[in-house]
């Protein structure tokens, strides 16, 4: 019987202990430190979270069990927090006339959490001595930041004498400065935009923090201005609600729900609550500037310096707050998905905001002046939230609950290479593109914005944990490393990186962006290693940094971003240099977004065809004499009109699935259904695009192919003719054309011209280093204009002198004028554009059979590049002997010697549906089954590809990855569903 008593005690102990949890971390002191000294990190209870809702036991206190040393005395406090009343919180000191050493030692003790008499869990924890604490590294790297950072003084800046009058005011107004902003003198609900309001409060507040922090400042580190400081914050702080009884008609009593309820009510934007850095940023600079003053204040227990801790504590728990839509946990619809999906989500704040929530989560670990305080107390992102529910044993971000500020960091800075699981949605594809924005549940590609920001905020990271007991893993420069070495590599030409991928910075400096942005982010990975650091690829790393600053980049490969609809087709190291790309949308891929006032890139993702030779033909001088209504390979209406205003992704994707880029290394290929939105499941995007049409491109060597048919009318728009660009770019020297085989005319640079020529047999346009050969079935119309005759969209910017050359559809596309057949040439003379239109005529034969297939086929070698709209049979010769066969819509390469053949494939579909695919061609292969790998930005195995003879022929089964595949592809079978499979078949 004692037996099973004494069981039965040590079970209860054993339950309420796992009731309790105690967060102590880590702990540090300085060396030679003395006086009563405390001890930065202090000692916090979970439950603290759930005081709303039940108190802490008044019995309950954190005692000293074990030390060693004799060096330290544990005393508990009582601590509020707004609303929150009571917090256990235990401060450890150093006991009177004590010491620490003069050389860093650790201690190891041992603390319990006590009710009454009865102790109810026990930890060890470590206090280290040292020479200088983890709390004085962070914020000497931090201070720094502040000041560099705009955001985080608000981007404001404010002369000594104005600075002098705010401080009379806010000391005079105990905090408040009405003459900047009417927040303390109306309630929220007389004031417009509260949020404007609020944005200008720290913004201010932020300039007194730069002007603290400046040397150069009649005010740098005055005790006059930090004073001011200190009210000015703590008086904004306690203005903004928090807690959802400090608004009227309240939406809930979750921590936070006082800023989220605002928004739910229409006070704040949707924007604004979600983006909350907004309301923090700008406190940044001048919060963690004057710490190492509060600190002083704050073990003297001064008055002020109490009252701003408590705010500060108070205001930020607003950071953490969600808006509810977005806490659901298993809404497919929601921006990270379903959550409780923990294989297909990767839980909440999974995007690339999370380079925008490092500003401020960096400055929390300055001012929270502890190490263990919870980073939040917002209770639905612990791990004990959803205990028996639905979703019990589920956090809200995935594998993290909060357990002190410092690891709670350390685990955020982990989110900056989230892999992506489906296209719409957040994270790095393994094609070695980012996508951010998932408007209209499709992925964007943002390299520049806000891809780039998100990957290369491990370079804070690392300089932030630098020094302290949790420095960033290898992986995580790994990550970055890779993904500048393969991605960049290929999409960075002659210091230019390719502006349709750029996000929304696709209207910036490119250059700029590769030879700074781009190798200052490789300097600094580098710098940022410590002696044991690792990075496999780093000589070529680093060599792709100096070579891009110094433009000796050189990179030859057909590489297709399938995640993005993308392909680039390039060539260096030879003299021969050149960069196709192709920009397609679908379902699945939208453009580039727009944030302007005037807007240019909604067609930036419309089957945008480029050829760069010298690196330079679309650069920020080019585009900004662009009229954005023609880009180059796109098929739509020469618009006059402004492109719409609103929402930034407003041009969306496209309402095409089939869409599909295909490349082995030294060929791509890529087609698309172009039917641009809005339609049936985007009816409240506004109605702009008014072309659809079947458009193919294929590349090889130096020339890229461009097909497109059935082109149609699908609105009216301005009723202006439908055309298709051949090219739009910067005219540096004369341009010339010959139309029908007559003898070349000459268009001199400067000069304006609005050419409308027929064409009815094939003719060329020459520039610099491009030729352009177009190829009319039927007689058509080539458009020409230079120079003024070009409708420059952004009339505010430089001027410049660009040519359009594009072939005309008219208004309404008829079976006379609804295609094209184009080919732009690299690295061609003037003399040689004759003779470069003999040569492709006599060598390529091109398919283009309406909505069915389009083609590309070489008589000499038997290499055929094509594009079948839906299952079918093509012969590919004007004999007839050749031909290929699929079973379903393809993209399909064919090479081939006497020995093999090499068979590249994608899905432009990307269907999670099918199975296999049957191709079959007039060639005897050795039967079997073949493994194939899908070649990203790492390697990752495919399945089997099967092949059969029949008679004179092969077909060959090749296994894509589908709905069953989850476990197989680590759940991201539905990004991999229409990679390139590449295969090599010897032949009987």
């Amino acid at each position: 019987m004692k037996i099973v008593l004494s069981l039965l005690i040590l079970l209860l102990g054993v339950n309420l202990s796992a009731q309790e949890v105690i967060l102590a971390d880590y702990f540090d002191i300085k060396t030679n430190s003395g006086n009563n000294e405390p001890v930065t990190g202090q000692i916090h209870l979970k439950s603290n979270k759930d005081v709303l809702t039940k108190a802490i036991p008044a019995s309950y206190t954190f005692e000293l069990l074990s030390d060693p040393s004799g060096l330290f005395i544990l005393t508990s406090k009582r601590q509020n927090i707004g609303q929150m009343q009571g917090l256990l919180v235990g401060e450890l000191k150093l006991k009177n006339e004590k010491k620490t050493p003069k050389q860093p030692i650790d201690y190891k003790l041992t603390i319990a959490l006590k009710d009454g008499n009865t102790t109810i869990a026990e930890k060890h924890i470590m206090v280290h001595v040292v020479e200088s604490t983890m709390w004085e590294h962070l914020a000497e790297f931090y201070k720094k930041e502040t000041i560099n950072t705009s955001r985080l003084y608000g981007r404001k800046k404010l002369s000594d004498s104005k600075i002098e009058t705010l401080l009379d005011e806010i000391d005079a107004n105990n905090g408040q400065m009405p003459s900047v902003s009417p927040v303390y003198t109306k309630s929220i609900d007389e004031i417009k935009k509260i949020e404007v309001e609020w944005e200008k409060l720290t913004s201010y507040i932020g300039a007194l923090g730069y002007a603290y922090a400046n040397k150069q400042s009649a005010w740098y580190n005055s005790p006059k201005l930090y004073k001011g400081i200190v009210k000015a914050a703590t008086a904004f702080m306690n203005s903004v609600p928090v807690f959802g009884s400090e608004i009227d008609n309240p939406m809930g009593n979750e921590i936070g729900d006082g800023l989220q309820g605002l928004g739910e009510n229409g006070v704040l934007s949707h924007g604004f609550v979600t983006h909350q850095w907004r309301l923090l940023d700008g406190l940044g600079a001048p919060l963690v500037h004057i710490m190492p003053a509060l600190r002083k204040d704050l073990k003297n227990e001064q008055t002020e310096a109490l009252a701003l801790q408590e705010a500060t504590y108070r205001f930020y728990q607003a950071f953490f707050s969600v808006t509810p839509s977005r806490r659901v946990m298993n809404n497919d619809e929601q921006r990270w998905r379903n959550i409780s999906d923990t294989l297909y989500s990767e839980g909440a704040w999974s995007d690339a905001n999370t380079s925008h929530r490092m500003r401020s989560l960096m400055v929390m670990g300055v001012v929270w002046n502890d190490y263990n305080r919870p980073i939040t107390y917002v209770p639905y992102w612990y791990d004990d939230y959803y205990d028996n529910t639905a979703f019990d044993g589920l956090s809200f971000a995935k594998g993290w609950s909060p357990r002190g500020i410092i690891r709670d960091i350390r685990f955020w800075c982990s989110r900056l290479s989230v892999p992506s699981h489906m296209y719409d949605q957040s994270g790095f594809h393994p094609d070695g593109t980012v996508s951010h924005h998932t408007g209209h549940s499709a992925s964007d590609i943002a390299m520049v914005a806000y891809g780039f920001e998100w990957m290369k905020e491990i370079n804070k990271a690392i300089k932030y944990f630098q020094y302290t007991p949790f420095p960033i893993e290898d992986s995580q420069y790994q990550f970055l490393a890779d993904r500048i070495n393969y991605t960049y590599r290929r999409m960075i030409y002659k210091q230019q990186l390719d502006y349709v991928v750029a996000g929304r910075s696709n209207y910036s400096d490119m250059q700029k962006f590769a030879t700074k942005t781009l190798t200052s982010t490789i300097n600094d990975l580098i710098k940022g290693k410590s002696s044991t650091t690792h990075i496999e690829n780093e000589a070529s790393f680093i060599d792709l940094g100096k070579s891009i600053k110094n433009n000796t980049h050189k990179h030859s490969e057909s590489v297709a971003f399938w995640n993005g609809d993308y392909v680039v087709h390039r060539q260096e190291n030879t003299d021969n240099e050149f960069f196709f790309s192709v920009k397609q949308k679908s379902l699945r891929t939208s453009g580039a977004e727009d944030f302007s006032k005037i807007r240019k890139s909604w067609h930036a993702a419309s089957g945008v065809f480029q050829l760069k030779v010298d690196g330079d033909e679309y650069a920020l001088s080019t585009l900004q004499a662009y009229d954005w209504h023609v880009l180059p390979g796109v098929t739509e209406e020469w618009r006059s009109d402004p492109m719409p205003k609103g929402a930034a992704s407003s041009a969306g994707p496209g309402l095409n699935n089939y869409s599909g880029v295909l490349a082995n290394g030294s060929l791509a290929t890529s087609a698309f259904r172009y039917v641009p939105t809005p339609g049936g499941v985007h009816k409240k995007m506004p109605q702009y695009a008014s072309a659809t049409a079947y458009k193919s491109y294929h590349m090889t060597e130096n020339l890229g192919v461009a097909l497109g048919s059935a082109i149609t009318r699908k609105d009216a728009g301005q009723g202006k003719n439908i055309v298709t660009c051949i090219d739009q770019s910067r005219q540096s020297e004369v341009l010339y054309y010959s139309i029908n085989g007559d003898k070349h005319q000459a268009l001199k640079t400067g000069s304006n011209h609005d050419l409308n020529l027929v064409m009815d047999k094939p003719s060329w346009v020459f520039h610099k280093n491009k030729g352009y050969l177009i190829i009319p079935d039927t007689p058509q119309t080539l458009l020409i204009k230079t120079g003024s005759y070009i409708n420059k969209t952004d009339t505010k910017a430089k001027p410049g002198h660009n040519y359009v050359v594009a072939v005309d559809h008219g208004v309404h596309p008829n079976e006379k004028t609804n295609a094209y057949h184009y080919v732009l040439l690299a690295n061609v003379g003037l003399k040689d554009m004759p003779k470069a239109l003999k040569s492709y005529l006599a060598n390529y034969n091109t398919i283009s059979i309406s909505a069915e297939t389009h083609g590309v086929y070489n008589t000499q070698n038997k290499m055929a590049q094509i594009a079948f709209f839906k299952a079918g049979k093509i012969f590919l010769d004007k004999e007839k002997r050749d031909w290929m066969e699929v079973d379903q819509a393809s993209v399909v390469i064919r090479e081939e010697n006497n020995h093999k053949l090499k068979l590249s494939f994608c899905d432009p579909l990307h269907s999670l549906e099918t199975e296999f695919v049957k191709i079959t061609v007039p060639r005897l292969l050795k039967e079997g089954k073949y493994k194939y790998s899908f070649q990203g930005i790492d390697t990752i195995n495919g399945e089997s590809v099967d092949v059969t003879c029949d008679g004179k022929e092969s077909i060959i089964t090749i296994h894509l990855p589908d709905a069953r595949d989850g476990a197989y592809y680590n759940y991201r079978e539905a990004i991999l569903a229409g990679a390139p499979v590449i295969i090599e078949i010897p032949k009987q």
